[in-house]
């Protein structure tokens, strides 16, 4: 608890940094602790929305887990491997799936895809691929479904034919090898705001790609939904015990390890940087309050000769510090959440999308890492001002009265 005479040599003394030389240098040390914790909340918010909207547009796009044979080699599933997968607990819905690299060529255009066969009752992605469609309608059941950048490449829009050469599975003949192709008409067109999906993915019927690669009822793998994305090693564990080899089990997690390793270090390590900028706000914090001790040395030793004990003059300009760090903070992160939600409202930033994977710069600021930035804030103006404060409570009365 704080006594009547802490808070009124508190109080005193925070006035003091009101006027003179203490008051601008201790307004310099509030604006670089504002500075800081801004720095950390928005480049941080920048890092976790980022992660969080590439997490969801995968999510949305990429099976959760994904099971196939080694060298993604067809396979005919049986009723027991579906057994398998829908009676694993957590598991929403599962279904077969063909994927070819291919050529796809409207008039003189040509552009290299990976096209994905599924089995439209039994898709995982419809809503998604559903919401995102910008042109036509998603029916791959009736034709072919592109992204949006890959259309524009290939010039053709809704209503359009494009061919398919498909790169494997080609035909053997005398005068040498030739590749399969087939005649498919675009029936929708999505941007789901992965520069990578809009610009490579195809999307048609199942057995349309069976029968252009040639494998009969034969598919590359079977993909799978779940009631909770982040479950996936957990049922991908349970999986792995019922579907024993030469069958592999895949989690969007492993699919996507480096990506999400990556953007976990640079948070981690721009964190590190700017916390840089609140401890050089810390040496002008510890400027304002050694001045602000020097100049009141004689009050200072008065207060000691009357008795008033060391420890309190200690606690007192530790407490001008904490009040000086509490105000940058205050003001540093009310500035972050206006900042955040200005641009998550309005998109004033706009990413390209052919360099990162999303077209939108989001912002959200978690607890965690406003917790962490005020933690590293406050403990920063905590060890800038207990050295001036510990040196006004050792002062030596005797030489301080004699000075002053």
């Amino acid at each position: 608890m704080i006594s009547p005479l802490e808070r009124f040599l508190l109080a005193h003394y925070l006035r003091l940094t009101r006027r003179g030389l203490v008051a601008f240098l201790g307004a310099f040390a509030l604006i670089g602790i504002t500075v800081g914790v801004a720095a950390m909340l928005l480049v941080n918010g920048i890092m976790e929305g980022f992660q969080d909207e590439v997490k969801r547009r995968i999510l949305g796009a990429q099976p959760h887990i994904t099971v196939d044979r080694f060298f993604q080699e067809p396979f005919t599933p049986d009723s027991a491997l579906f057994a398998a997968i829908r009676t694993a607990p957590g598991v929403r819905q599962a279904g077969p799936f063909v994927v070819v690299r291919a050529l796809a060529r409207h008039g003189e255009a040509t552009e290299g895809l990976v096209v994905k066969g599924v089995d439209p009752g039994e898709m995982i992605h419809r809503d998604f691929f559903e919401e995102y469609m910008v042109e036509g309608a998603f029916h791959p059941e009736s034709g072919l479904v592109l992204g949006s950048v890959l259309a524009s490449n290939l010039h053709v829009a809704a209503g359009d034919t494009v061919v398919l050469y498909a790169l494997e599975g080609n035909l053997a003949t005398p005068i040498g090898r030739i590749f399969r192709r087939i005649p498919l008409k675009v029936v929708g067109i999505f941007d789901a705001g992965l520069y990578d999906l809009n610009s490579t993915l195809a999307l048609t019927d199942l057995a349309t790609l069976q029968r252009l690669l040639g494998l009969g009822d034969r598919v590359h793998g079977v993909e799978i939904a779940l009631k909770d994305p982040m479950d996936a090693g957990r049922v991908a564990e349970k999986l792995r015990e019922t579907i024993p080899y030469p069958y592999r089990i895949t989690t969007w997690q492993e699919w996507n390890r480096t990506l999400f390793s990556a953007l976990k270090l640079e948070k981690l390590a721009m964190f590190l940087i700017l916390s840089l900028v609140t401890l050089v706000a810390s040496f002008t914090m510890l400027s304002t309050l050694m001045l602000l001790v020097m100049q009141r040395t004689r009050e200072i030793a008065v207060l000691l000769t009357l008795g008033v004990e060391p420890r309190v003059i200690l606690r007192v300009f530790v407490g001008v510090g904490l009040v000086l760090g509490v105000a940058g903070v205050l003001a540093g992160t009310g500035f972050s959440f206006l900042a955040a939600w200005v641009q998550n409202t309005f998109q004033v930033y706009r990413l390209p999308p052919d360099v990162y994977f999303i077209e939108h710069l989001y912002i959200r600021l978690s607890p965690a890492d406003v917790a962490a930035s005020w933690g590293v804030a406050l403990g920063v103006a905590f060890l800038a001002a207990f050295y001036p404060a510990l040196r006004a409570a050792r002062m030596e009365v005797v030489d301080a009265l004699r000075e002053g």
